[in-house]
């Protein structure tokens, strides 16, 4: 299990980053409260796809 959540982390953060370095040019220009409301967005998507693919594989190893 450790491997699987180590790969998905691996995944995610590659992919977040991505997003992320996109996004901070736009929220510099942007006010702290436009900057709060996107960071969080972020990271609860990070935690749905989290949540997602843990239950998918523990469906796959029931």
């Amino acid at each position: 299990m450790k491997d699987f959540v180590d790969r998905l982390s691996a995944n995610l953060s590659e992919r977040y980053v991505y997003y992320l370095e996109t996004l901070l040019v736009d929220l510099w220009s942007g006010s702290d409260h436009q900057r709060r409301l996107i960071v969080v967005m972020i990271f609860e998507e990070i935690e749905e796809k989290t949540d997602l693919a843990i239950s998918e594989h523990r469906l796959d190893a029931n």
